[in-house]
């Protein structure tokens, strides 16, 4: 139980730059000559500077115990979360906490899959990857509300959120188990069979499977974090609310992931190799219904789908691409999968941003209903790749 508690106190940070989330229409008005992507980038830099680190981190698991790597990968979070507090002059210097938080995002998004994989397996697996996501999910909850709530005293006192991360920090170091070095692994395993009968010789190749589904990763994260870099001036835009308003909607997005955490083990079960499949429908379906307003309810509604989608993706995701790959390259693997979910995700506000506006498409709302197209799009390819794939 003690083993169970370290891991997901780790976890239960992983979005904690969502404390941000509510105040990103303050920080616009805060900075008037700053371009709106770049006060989007606040929130997504995290994922895009996550993606060396997520490669960094899957080499050095192969060294290192994971439960070092981790500590090192929340005290980055600790210190990009704090600075803003402080200095908080300019948008730049922002930015560049962003990118701290990113160093750790990059760490815990490969390192705390990696280390359940070290101690668990098959349905026990897949129950630990729900509780992580619900762990993630209510973490970001309690961040983004927090974020909200502090926010009434200036928007810079939404970063004091981070002070959580100091008790998450003392238990992981307690609780945590070590993980296992996977150069040891790799010594004890020469071949493993995934759950779609393909075998993967140990060494340096990695399963097509992995490449195909952390491309789909990509497009999937480009849209369904368009909710989330736009909810806050979609309220704006709609005078429906205020950073208090928002905080309210984000909570909910975070709240569903916490359910979709909790039934994920029954979910794979059900839908087995379409379960990505199941998370992209829902997803596109939360994008579509908080287009259907605008109104405060469909915001919240539609911000509850993707959520819950979202929540349901990353962890089968990760799962799945632990099928695909032995012990010794797992790391690496999930890495993989990491590094193309972060891009997209941090490429999200610029590219749906540049598309919009090429196409004459100007509010807030009209970029909801692109990406709902686009992610159905995804999700039909992604649909024809998983059946052609033999059980």
């Amino acid at each position: 139980m003690k083993q169970k508690i370290g891991i997901l106190c780790s976890c239960a940070v992983i979005m904690s730059y969502l404390a941000i989330s509510p105040v990103i229409a303050d920080i616009a008005r805060a900075f008037p000559g700053t371009n709106i992507s770049a006060v989007q980038m606040i929130i997504t830099l995290p994922s895009l500077m996550s993606l060396v680190f997520s490669l960094l981190a899957g080499k050095l698991a192969r060294i290192f115990y994971k439960k070092t790597l981790i500590l090192i990968s929340l005290t980055a979070y600790l210190i990009g979360g704090l600075l803003p507090v402080i200095f908080h002059q300019s948008t730049i210097f922002l930015l560049v906490c962003s990118g701290i938080i990113g160093i750790g995002n990059g760490g815990m998004l490969t390192l705390s899959a990696a280390i359940i994989c070290d101690y668990y397996t098959g349905k026990e697996r897949n129950r630990m990857m729900g509780l992580q996501s619900a762990a993630i999910s209510g973490g970001a909850m309690v961040f983004s509300m927090l974020g909200g709530l502090l926010s009434k005293n200036g928007w810079s006192s939404a970063y004091l959120a981070f002070l959580l991360l100091i008790p998450c920090i003392v238990i992981t170091a307690l609780f945590m188990p070590r993980g296992i070095p996977e150069k040891d692994a790799a010594g004890n395993e020469t071949v493993t069979k995934s759950s779609t009968g393909n075998r993967l010789a140990l060494g340096r190749s990695i399963s097509g499977y992995v490449w195909f589904f952390s491309a789909i990763g990509f497009f999937y994260y480009i849209c369904q974090n368009t909710y989330n870099t736009n909810v806050s001036l979609y309220i704006e835009e709609a005078q429906l609310g205020t950073a208090q308003t928002t905080s309210i909607a984000t909570s909910v997005y975070t709240f569903s992931g916490i359910l979709a955490g909790l039934l994920l083990e029954r979910l794979m079960h059900a839908t087995k190799k379409y379960s990505l499949i199941f998370a992209m429908v829902i997803s596109s379906l939360g994008l579509l219904l908080a287009y259907i307003g605008p109104s405060l309810p469909f915001i919240i509604l539609g911000g509850f789908l993707c959520g819950y989608g979202f929540s349901t993706f990353t962890p089968a995701g990760t799962c799945l691409v632990s099928d695909h790959a032995v012990a010794g390259q797992r790391s690496m693997s999930i890495a993989i999968f990491s590094t193309f979910t972060n891009v997209g995700s941090s490429l999200s506000p610029v590219i749906v941003n540049a598309f919009t506006g090429a196409v004459g498409m100007t509010t807030v709302r009209s970029k909801l209903i692109v990406t709902a197209i686009g992610l159905a799009v995804v999700t039909i390819a992604a649909a024809v790749r998983t059946a052609a794939q033999k059980d």
